[in-house]
């Protein structure tokens, strides 16, 4: 659950809150500036949110 001390405490691999209204999300996105395009960026929203450029996509080439 997303909690606003997540963000501000500087701490490396926070837990968050115990319980709330939102959910993190972590890592960017194809559609995110370069800056924000890395796991460790944190963002949140509604638990049943969706958009097309939210959620784990895995991609693998071909082998050879």
């Amino acid at each position: 659950w997303y909690d606003r001390r997540y963000y501000t405490n500087g701490t490396k691999d926070p837990q968050g809150a115990a319980s709330g209204t939102s959910r993190v999300n972590r890592g960017g996105s194809w559609n995110s500036d370069a800056v924000n395009a890395r796991c460790a960026i944190r963002y949140y929203n509604t638990p049943g949110y969706t958009y097309y450029n939210v959620g784990f996509r895995p991609v693998r080439s071909s082998v050879p």
